[in-house]
């Protein structure tokens, strides 16, 4: 979800035009799109160590709970 939001603030940013400039070429709204960028492409895809300890059967709960919460906040910026 978070990808396809991404992806579609780039898309409207490449095409929408302000003030006789798009506003991908404006320096903001670059920065918004870094900053979400760098934010998505640090989410873990599994969880990275959480999918190790879970397969040796430790508790990952606590890990589990601090992925969903950074994901769905990140989802919803």
């Amino acid at each position: 979800m978070t990808q396809r939001a991404l992806d579609m603030l780039v898309e409207h940013a490449n095409q929408r035009v302000t003030f006789g400039q798009k506003l991908a070429d404006r320096q903001a709204i670059q920065w918004w799109v870094a900053d979400a960028a760098t934010k998505l492409h640090c989410l873990p895809p599994d969880g990275d160590g959480r999918r190790v300890k879970q397969d040796e059967g430790r508790d990952v709960r606590m890990e589990a709970s601090m992925i969903k919460v950074f994901a769905t906040e990140m989802a919803t910026r």
